[in-house]
């Protein structure tokens, strides 16, 4: 019961990143949202290494979320 919990509050989270994202995608120019962009892949990238592998997946998940904007 206690991972259904966790899973919906992950996913309320991903949601109001991707809310904030998408707001922000509308103010920014296209250049900084490309800046964006690239800072997430370097980013990925580095939490590639964790050792942690729940950390790991929720970043890189979170990540790909945000790319498919």
């Amino acid at each position: 019961m206690r991972a259904v919990t966790k899973q919906k509050r992950m996913r309320c989270s991903f949601q109001s990143h991707l809310e904030v994202l998408k707001i922000s995608s509308n103010i920014y120019p296209e250049n900084e949202v490309n800046k964006t962009k690239s800072t997430l892949i370097k980013i990925k990238k580095s939490h590639a290494l964790l050792k942690n592998e729940a950390i790991k997946r929720q970043t890189i998940c979170l990540v790909n979320t945000i790319m498919t904007l």
